[in-house]
């Protein structure tokens, strides 16, 4: 006579350390080779494929399924894995195993977590529902990759990843902490995050987040899309945020984003970072903010609450900023601004506070002053300014002002502390070559 089959599927009560629970059902093989589980509790000690096969309900003070072995696929066949009140994670890795899956189905209600794989590594969970549970809607460990899932509703937070992970258009909404958090290295792609509390999206050093929106996240700091260094943000949208939309560490880049009507900043980077190629539009405070040895490239700043663009010892260009509540394009210090259209801002369309050089800009009809330059070591030249209040402002000495273009302002120019400003010559006077340094006016200031 042959041995009778032994289930890879076992309830191991001195695993769970807990006192013996509910009978559990039989476990034989399916026709195509997969083990079936038929009833919660159940833990998994050996490697093989399992197919969840009815909707079924967990116990108190259990998990739902342990698994102890590597390479375990579980397939919840489209059914429901439903925690009860005391309950504790609905799919749980016991111990550093490898290469778990779980796909296809639905975990809800759990005390804890849906899926709780932190201690694995390789993990896979895909096409997952995990919402309403009492801390996390999933929990991976490095180099996951969690892919097509739904987490909404969870006590504390909706995906969390360790290092290498990657989040794959996913969804995670409705979350009193945060939607999608990766601790180092994390890729999030594709994915949407909506009315969670701190974050949206918040990425550790090194992490890519691409084609992700991240909308109505209203706690406290209410960031849609964070990153702590070193890290970059592609193609993306941040919206309707309580702070700011996009904000990250220093040695960062983002790119092709847009970020609108925020509660704070638009975007927001730290030293040494690049923004590139992005819209900014009704954040409350500036549309762009970037620190020391930052690059502003091909950016649109419009209506803004205040600034369109702020920097701090950095370079701007070929940038738009338009209808802006204070300045259009503001440098603090050092800073580089060359190539932009500043126009219809409420404060200056360009300001410049020290050792800044502006050249090359068009700046128009701002309704305080076009270029501001208000302390010693600036340099404005060759801007083409046109129907501001004044066309220029330098405030303090050692400012000089030459080779700019003046056409419809109130006032030409506000001259403080000797400030080295260059002569005014009509366009069409004869000798306008022999003076390298003058600024150029109308004949006639036109009706």
């Amino acid at each position: 006579m042959s041995r009778p089959f032994l289930p890879a599927l076992l309830l191991s009560v001195a695993a769970l350390g807990v006192a013996p629970a509910p009978s559990v059902a039989q476990v034989v093989s399916t026709a195509d080779g997969r083990s079936p589980i038929t009833s919660l509790p159940a833990t998994i000690l050996a490697p093989g494929s399992y197919v969840v096969t009815r909707t079924m309900r967990g116990v108190a003070g259990l998990h739902g399924i342990t698994v102890q072995a590597d390479d375990v696929t579980i397939d919840l066949n489209g059914h429901t894995l439903v925690g009860v009140a005391g309950s504790l994670t609905g799919v749980h890795l016991n111990g550093s195993f490898t290469r778990l899956t779980i796909r296809n189905g639905n975990v809800v209600g759990w005390g804890t977590n849906g899926v709780d794989a932190a201690t694995g590594t390789d993990v896979r969970v895909e096409r997952l529902n995990a919402s309403g549970c009492g801390a996390h809607g999933i929990v991976s460990g490095s180099r996951a990759t969690v892919e097509r899932c739904f987490t909404s509703g969870n006590g504390i937070a909706g995906i969390l990843g360790q290092n290498r992970v990657r989040v794959l258009h996913c969804t995670a909404e409705d979350h009193p902490v945060g939607g999608i958090r990766i601790d180092d290295s994390g890729l999030v792609e594709g994915c949407q995050t909506r009315n969670n509390g701190q974050v949206g999206i918040l990425c550790g050093p090194l992490s890519v987040v691409r084609d992700c929106l991240s909308r109505g996240n209203q706690g406290n700091p209410g960031f849609g899309i964070s990153l702590v260094e070193a890290g970059t943000v592609l193609d993306s949208i941040a919206f309707d945020n309580a702070g700011h939309g996009i904000v990250t560490g220093g040695r960062s880049q983002v790119r092709g984003c847009s970020s609108h009507q925020n509660g704070l900043t638009g975007i927001r980077v730290a030293d040494a970072s690049l923004v590139a190629d992005c819209v900014v539009n009704g954040n409350a405070m500036e549309g762009i903010s970037a620190n020391a040895f930052g690059i502003v490239r091909g950016a649109l700043a419009h209506s803004n609450g205040d600034a369109g663009i702020k920097t701090l010892e950095s370079l701007v260009e070929r940038s738009l900023a338009i209808g802006n509540a204070k300045q259009g394009i503001y440098g603090l210090a050092g800073d580089t601004i060359r190539e932009c259209h500043s126009n219809q801002n409420s404060g200056a369309g360009i300001r410049i506070d020290e050792e800044g050089l502006v050249h090359g800009n068009h700046v128009r009809d701002n309704a305080a002053t076009g270029i501001y330059a208000e302390k010693a070591g600036s340099r404005v030249s060759a801007n083409h300014l046109v129907g501001n209040l004044i066309g220029v402002a330098a405030l303090d000495a050692f400012i000089t002002v030459y080779k700019n273009s003046l056409l419809g302002n109130a006032t030409d120019f506000q001259q403080v502390g000797g400030a080295d400003i260059g002569p005014s010559i009509q366009a069409q006077d004869s000798d306008i070559d022999d003076v390298p340094f003058a600024n150029i006016v109308p004949a006639v200031t036109p009706l």
